[in-house]
């Protein structure tokens, strides 16, 4: 626990839109293990990275 709150004051996050941050990825991988066709999966893979990565230029 004191690992994780080190890692994200590192991060400059605060707790809970970070919490509300997980929430969203995990909500996208269920949703992503519910998908049938595999170049959708992919797609949804590339579009999650880049939204990691906008995300966390918010901060």
């Amino acid at each position: 626990l004191l690992y994780f709150q080190t890692d994200t004051l590192k991060h400059g996050l605060p707790s809970d839109k970070f919490a509300t941050f997980v929430s969203i990825l995990v909500l996208m991988e269920v949703t992503l293990r519910q998908d049938k066709y595999n170049e959708l999966h992919l797609g949804c893979q590339v579009f999650s990275y880049l939204f990691v990565c906008f995300f966390q230029s918010l901060f």
